[in-house]
């Protein structure tokens, strides 16, 4: 009789707790597609799609792991030092509902309530750009990192004032990340002459040291607005310079990259200037001696 009482204790227990668990449908999926599918999805950099309750269920243990460890969704500034636009990083409420989730055996809810999944596509979500900057074609040629830089002439006879641009590439999974530039003498140009294929190698210091960050993009992101009157001034003349690193397994595939760019006026606008945190030429602290350290 007392091990008939226990057994029937743990058995109300763990549907307790089963029960208890929220759902897919009605908690969890929303956390996921806000924060993970962006990368996670069909064509994207990430190695798996978490696009679906059954992609989510396949992966679980994974989820529960990453999450824990605050490893996903990978984003390495310490919020609670300070805070940066776009950041993602999960509340400890996230977490819990995700930890929950997994140990109550991950139920689905009722599926035909679930939020519906993000939409992706290689094409702009941005409303009549002003411009559309193409980037020439690149086949990558090594299963190796590849940085690479493109330079194309932007022909302004006048200064102009980017306020809005998104980046497009054909096939996100090929790229880990880019900085675009603009440098207004010609040593960026020289630099992709000197090369008899499409771009010139720009890992390093590989690149004009007169260029000027202009911004950054990675896959999942979102098109860039500045707040109003801010804006990214591009000199008249001014080259733009794309450099891009094309990550491990992209061997044999082709990427072309389209910025799309809407300008401000001059009247009363405040230009945005981008700084390196390191500068990035000779004599450079990128390398040794330089190191930072993580202490947690």
């Amino acid at each position: 009789m007392k091990y008939s009482l226990l057994i029937i204790l743990f058995l109300l227990y763990h549907a307790h707790v089963f029960s208890q668990a929220p759902d897919w449908s009605s908690k969890i999926a929303s956390i996921i597609y806000s924060n993970c599918s962006d990368c996670h999805h069909e064509g994207a950099i990430a190695p798996f799609p978490l696009m679906s309750y059954e992609d989510a269920f396949s992966r679980a243990s994974d989820i529960q792991a990453v999450v824990n460890a605050r490893l996903m969704p990978p984003w390495p500034a310490d919020p609670s030092y300070n805070h940066f636009a776009n950041e993602k990083v999960l509340c400890d409420e996230d977490i819990l509902a995700i930890n929950d989730w997994v140990n109550g055996g991950m139920p689905s809810g009722d599926l035909s309530q679930e939020p519906p999944p993000p939409v992706f596509g290689n094409e702009s979500i941005m409303t009549d750009p002003d411009e559309i900057i193409q980037f020439p074609s690149y086949t990558v040629p090594q299963d190796l990192d590849d940085y690479r830089g493109f330079v194309i002439h932007s022909n302004f006879n006048e200064d102009k004032y980017i306020k809005q641009i998104e980046f497009v590439s054909s096939d996100p999974s090929m790229v880990h990340h880019l900085f675009l530039m603009q440098d207004t003498s010609d040593v960026s140009f020289q630099k992709d002459m000197e090369t008899s294929e499409t771009g010139f190698p720009a890992s390093g210091t590989g690149f004009s040291p007169y260029s000027e960050l202009i911004c950054g993009w990675i896959p999942g992101a979102n098109a860039l607005s500045l707040p109003a009157n801010f804006v990214f001034k591009v000199p008249a003349g001014a080259d733009l310079v794309l450099v891009v690193h094309f990550a491990p397994g992209s061997i044999g595939k082709t990427d072309s990259i389209k910025a799309y760019v809407k300008y401000d006026t001059d009247d009363d606008v405040r230009p945005v200037h981008n700084e390196r945190l390191l500068y990035w030429f000779p004599p450079s602290l990128i390398n040794p001696p330089f190191f930072i350290r993580q202490t947690r």
